[in-house]
């Protein structure tokens, strides 16, 4: 049986990197189908702004995308901040037992640094508001079933340790 994996953590705290790197050595699972929060962001949910109500619809949507495709026997790994205890209990009632929560966590000032697009230098400019970790809330979640810790590992070994667990718990 499919099964999604929410990757949560901080902007730049590696989901987007390790998902990518978890599909790209993995062909010998099912289909793999991977939710990049900015694709989705640009596109299905371009209308969407970065308020609570907002950010909580994108996660509907994603998750309801996500049931769409686990109905097909695709696995999903949903690369998304998801900052919300509220957020991610949302997604865990759309997707049920199907949903594991992967917590990638780093830590702030680690995500500052690498500042993959940008946007905590444009946070300090005062040119971004309502930035997870900065200015709004990321509540770290405290119901998931794995935790990879990316600012004390390589893109290599986190997804080797992710890849083990979606074998161990996708069948």
């Amino acid at each position: 049986m499919a099964k999604a994996y929410l990757l949560t953590g901080l902007s730049g705290s590696g989901k987007t990197t390790l998902a990518l790197e978890i599909f790209k050595k993995n062909s010998h699972f099912p289909p793999i189908l991977v939710l990049d929060g900015d694709e989705i962001r640009s596109s299905l949910n371009k209308d969407l702004g970065f308020s609570e109500a907002d950010r909580l619809e994108n996660i509907r949507r994603c998750g309801e995308v996500a049931k769409i495709a686990l109905q097909q026997g695709i696995t999903v790994l949903l690369a998304l901040i998801a900052p919300y205890d509220k957020g991610r209990r949302l997604l865990q009632h759309i997707l049920g037992d199907s949903l594991e929560i992967i917590y990638v966590e780093c830590p702030l000032r680690e995500c500052q640094r690498r500042d993959p697009k940008g946007n905590y230098k444009k946070v300090s400019r005062g040119e971004l508001k309502n930035y997870t970790g900065i200015d709004d809330r990321y509540e770290v979640p405290t119901n998931y079933s794995l935790k990879v810790n990316t600012h004390r590992l390589t893109v290599q070994e986190s997804a080797e340790i992710c890849s083990k667990f979606i074998l161990e718990h996708n069948n």
